[in-house]
């Protein structure tokens, strides 16, 4: 097990990102990093530019300059290349297809044409089971997904990102439509790809979960970060003055 103090392997590196649209800056200068096995929480109002840098990671976006590094090595362009990097993204917005069954849509980037188990749903569901138990989903791989409440679905969604077995992975907000037991288990998702060295940027206005998850802060506010910091040291108050 790897706890959030035993490891100093930067995983994911973020120098000095700028980001503009129509000449309006999104991000400027932005730089921080993220080392196996801990979890650091991205912070801030909404307009502070943490979703773009989200897609800064996910290769969504180039940055106008800055770069990203992934275990050293310059992080390549584009999101497929990305996730081969290692990278995964969880978005606010799940993007699981309602009509497929939750096993096709774990599997579903492996589900190309060379696939030996394309049209077999047995060899499909048996291959998506054990990433539904590392999420602690109550469902099985044969549901359609347009069956499932709006946490399983999150559960399912994050079940697809650990296919590709990523080293670094981006929560954006994945409790804000939750109940609270479907927020523990995300939580507890959260705590145990940590705890398998994993890197975790945790992005959340929830600032209980920003003290209960991470290990340090990263606080931005109108595209710049203003704050770095171990989450033990600011105080609640403190912090949500910071993020306004």
């Amino acid at each position: 097990m790897v706890t959030q103090s035993e490891s100093s392997t930067v995983a994911l590196r973020l120098s000095h990102l700028t980001k503009s649209f129509g000449g309006v800056a999104a991000v400027v200068d932005v730089s921080f990093d993220l080392r196996a096995g801990e979890v650091v929480a991205l912070a801030g109002e909404n307009g502070a530019g943490k979703s773009t840098v989200k897609n800064l990671i996910s290769g969504a976006l180039r940055p106008d300059s800055g770069e990203v590094t992934v275990f050293g090595n310059v992080a390549e362009e584009g999101v497929s290349a990305r996730m081969g990097q290692g990278i995964a993204t969880i978005h606010q917005e799940v993007s699981l297809l309602p009509d497929l069954t939750v096993g096709e849509n774990v599997m579903f980037n492996r589900l190309g044409m060379g696939s030996h188990w394309r049209f077999s749903p047995s060899k499909v569901s048996h291959a998506a089971q054990p990433y539904l138990d590392r999420v602690g989903a109550q469902f099985g791989p044969g549901c359609l997904v347009s069956d499932l409440s709006t946490g399983e679905t999150q559960l399912v969604e994050i079940a697809k990102s650990l296919v590709t077995d990523p080293r670094v992975i981006v929560f954006d907000e994945p409790t804000s439509s939750l109940t609270m037991a479907e927020r523990e288990k995300v939580f507890a998702v959260v705590r145990s790809l940590r705890d398998n060295g994993v890197a975790v940027l945790y992005i959340s206005h929830f600032l209980e979960e920003i003290f209960d998850l991470s290990a340090r802060v990263v606080v931005m506010r109108v595209g710049t970060v203003i704050k770095k910091e171990r989450t033990s040291v600011p105080e609640r108050t403190a912090l949500e003055a910071l993020m306004v």
